[in-house]
Formats: C-alpha cells, structure tokens, sequence
C-alpha cells in the first residue's frame, strides 16, 4: 500500500474513532438503562452506527483519492482476462476489428491535409476506433459515450485554433 493510501486510511480510522467518541459522550445516556442491560447494549450499538454512517460518508468521499497499488502479476492477468474474455464477447475477434479499425484510419489520413498527425486526428480516429469496435455490439453504450467524448475533445482542439468567424455554426 502506498505511503499516500495508508496516510488516507490513517485519517478515515482517527475520524471512526473521533465520531464513534461523539456518539457515545455527547449524546443524552439515558436513566432507565440500568433497570434493563439489554438496553444499554442496543443504545450503544445504535451510537456505533451513527459513527460508522459518518465514516462511511467520509470514505465515499475520500474514495476518489484512494489508489490502489498493482503488482504485474495482478496487470498481466486482467490483461489476459480483457483479451481473451470480455474484450472478445463485447468486441468480437480482434483480427477482425483491428482489419476494419486500420481501414477506417487508411481512409482518414488518405483524405487529411499533408503534414504530421495532429490531436484533431487522434481525436477523429478514435472515433473510428469506437464505430469499428460498436459494428459487432451496437449495444455496448460505452462506445457511444466514447464517440461523444472524443467528438468533444476535437471540437475543442479545433476551436482553440480557429478563427472566430470559422466558429459560427451555420
């Protein structure tokens, strides 16, 4: 675990600790609990809970933050797993949409101006990418979602080197 993760984890425990403190002290005891024991113990299961439900809102916001560490081995086996599995069944055979990914992109840079690749093209050809890859499964909604990001990107980049009159859609 990174030295950033268990500062993280650090925090989250001193603050289970600090609220479970809260509930339990600052909270009104109350006087009829010594006739029935059994009381006492759901009254303070009940101020552990509170702690926790506080906890747990502060995990779920410290969560983004929390980065897990990997071992190759670990890297390697979802490798395998997305290319011999799930990549397959969403995608189909990878011979197939790398043949039709590289069409796509052929027909692209025939047709671009000359000069080196810039990121619009990147931009456009992942577009291609993700129609080539949505041909097998139209039903994968990721792909559109990808298309959509992508066509944002590059009318980003297009924009911050347009000329205001060139903006004006029409």
């Amino acid at each position: 675990m990174s030295e950033e993760n268990k500062e993280i984890l650090e925090t989250l425990s001193m603050e289970f600790e600090e609220n479970l403190e809260d509930a339990l002290h600052n909270t009104k005891f109350p006087t009829d609990i010594e006739k029935h024991p059994i009381d006492l113990i759901r009254w303070c299961e009940k101020r552990a809970k509170i702690a926790l439900d506080q906890t747990i809102e502060l995990i779920k916001e410290e969560k983004a933050l929390i980065q897990p560490v990997y071992t190759r081995k670990e890297i390697l086996e979802a490798a395998k797993k997305c290319t011999t599995q799930d990549r397959n069944n969403q995608y189909g055979e990878p011979e197939d949409v790398f043949s039709f990914v590289a069409a796509k992109w052929q027909v692209h840079i025939d047709n671009r101006p000359p000069g080196p690749l810039t990121a619009h093209d990147v931009a456009m050809m992942m577009i291609d990418l993700k129609t080539a890859r949505s041909t097998n499964n139209p039903a994968h909604m990721d792909n559109y979602i990808d298309i959509a990001g992508y066509a944002a990107c590059g009318g980003e980049i297009v924009s911050k080197k347009a000329e205001p009159l060139d903006l004006i859609i029409r």
